[in-house]
C-alpha cells in the first residue's frame, strides 16, 4: 500500500487465470493508481458517496465474516491455518480504514458553524482521544481567547488526526502541548510534538492525498485536515526538522472566512 517515503496507493483488481498444486494463480486486471482513486472517489456527488461507499464495503464484510466463521470452525486448525486468517482479517480492517479515509477525503459537506471555546473543545478531544501514558500533554490555551466559530465536530476530528500523528511521531515518549491563541484577526490553535520530525524534501507533499512515509500509513488523514479547516474558512500550516519535532497550526479567523 505505502513503500517509504512516497508511497502511492495502488490497488490491483484480479482475475482467477489457473490453479496448480494448490496454489491459486491470479493475474492484474486493472491497476488503479493513487491519482485514480482520489479521482474516482473524490469528484464524485454527495449523493453518490452512500452508494460508493456500500459497494466498496460490502465484499470486505463478507470476507470479514468469512475470517469470523473459519475461526469459530476450526479450531484444531494449524498453527499456520490460524496465522493467514489472522493476516486476512488484519488487512480487512486496513482496507476498510482505506475506504472510510477515502469517502473521507471526497465529502464536501458544508460546514455547520457555532460557537465554541477552544479549551472546551480540547478537552472533549483529548477525552475522546487520550493520549499514551508515555506521552505529557501541556494545554496552554489563552484565558481570554475569543470563542471559535467553527463546525466543532470538524475542527475535532481535526485535532484527533494531529495529536495521533504527533503520539505516533513520539514512540519513545515525550510532550505533546495543544496551544490557542489571536493573532489579528484569527485564532490559532497549534499541536506541538518532540518527535521524529519530518524531512526537508518531504514537507512540501504531506497534505497531498496518499503521501505517507508510514509503513503501515494511508496518507490520508493530512489531506483530510485541510479540507476539513479549508470547509471552515482557514488554513492548516506546519513547521518540522528531523529530531526536532513538529508543530501544526490551525489558524481559523474570527468570522466566516479567513481576511
Amino acid at each position: 500500500m505505502s513503500v517509504g517515503g512516497h508511497a502511492d496507493l495502488d490497488l490491483v483488481d484480479f482475475h482467477r487465470v489457473g490453479c496448480s498444486a494448490g496454489t491459486l494463480v491470479l493475474q492484474p486486471a486493472q491497476v488503479y493508481h493513487s491519482e485514480d482513486l482520489v479521482a474516482r472517489y473524490g469528484a464524485e456527488d454527495e449523493g453518490d458517496q452512500p452508494e460508493t461507499g456500500h459497494e466498496l464495503r460490502n465484499p470486505l464484510g463478507v470476507i470479514s465474516n468469512a475470517v469470523y466463521y473459519l475461526e469459530a470452525t476450526l479450531t484444531e486448525a494449524d498453527e499456520t491455518t490460524r496465522e493467514y486468517l489472522g493476516i486476512i482479517g488484519a488487512e480487512v480492517a486496513n482496507a476498510e480504514r482505506i475506504v472510510s479515509s477515502l469517502l473521507d477525503l471526497s465529502r464536501s459537506k458544508p460546514a455547520e458553524r457555532e460557537r465554541v471555546a477552544a479549551r472546551d473543545l480540547v478537552s472533549r478531544v483529548l477525552a475522546r482521544q487520550p493520549a499514551p501514558d508515555n506521552v505529557e500533554v501541556e494545554i496552554d490555551i489563552a484565558e481570554n481567547l475569543p470563542q471559535l466559530h467553527v463546525d466543532s465536530g470538524q475542527i475535532a476530528q481535526v485535532l484527533i488526526n494531529l495529536i495521533t500523528n504527533a503520539c505516533q511521531a513520539m514512540p519513545e515518549g515525550g510532550r505533546l502541548t495543544i496551544s490557542g491563541y489571536s493573532e489579528e484577526q484569527r485564532i490559532v490553535l497549534s499541536v506541538r510534538d518532540g518527535g521524529v520530525g519530518i524531512a526537508r524534501q518531504n514537507l512540501p507533499q504531506i497534505f497531498e492525498p496518499l503521501f505517507t512515509t508510514r509503513a503501515r500509513g494511508i496518507g490520508l488523514g493530512l489531506a483530510v485536515c485541510r479540507n476539513l479547516v479549508r470547509a471552515n474558512g482557514g488554513r492548516i500550516e506546519v513547521e518540522s526538522a528531523e529530531g526536532e519535532g513538529s508543530v501544526f497550526r490551525i489558524v481559523l479567523p474570527l468570522g466566516e472566512k479567513e481576511t
